[in-house]
């Protein structure tokens, strides 16, 4: 046998409980942190968030900000709030008009 497999044998180490447990939360973490960008990407992360915040700084009444917030809620894929993201401001308040009006 060559010198390279002597040593591949000789590093033959044993974990220990503890180490074991470091490396699994350690790749819960990482899973966890995965999951939490996905989640984002699906939903638009806190987009949502702002818009509702959006929404009242335009002087909509608490109603109003609710129906259009359940609009960009009802809709699967989340492409109108990555719509109203990419919006100039200016656009912004015609663009609900619109949709209190549907």
């Amino acid at each position: 046998m060559g010198e390279t497999s002597k040593r591949k044998r000789k590093r033959n180490v044993s974990l220990t409980p503890e180490d074991i447990t470091k490396v699994f939360e350690k790749s819960m973490e990482r899973a966890s942190a995965d999951i939490a960008k996905l989640i984002e990407a699906i939903t638009g992360g806190d987009a949502m968030t702002r818009l509702g915040v959006e929404l009242e700084g335009m002087g909509l009444d608490r109603m109003q900000v609710i129906r259009v917030a359940k609009y960009f809620g009802n809709k699967p894929n989340q492409l109108h709030i990555h719509i109203w993201n990419g919006l100039n401001d200016s656009y912004k308040p015609d663009f609900v008009k619109a949709i209190l009006e549907e």
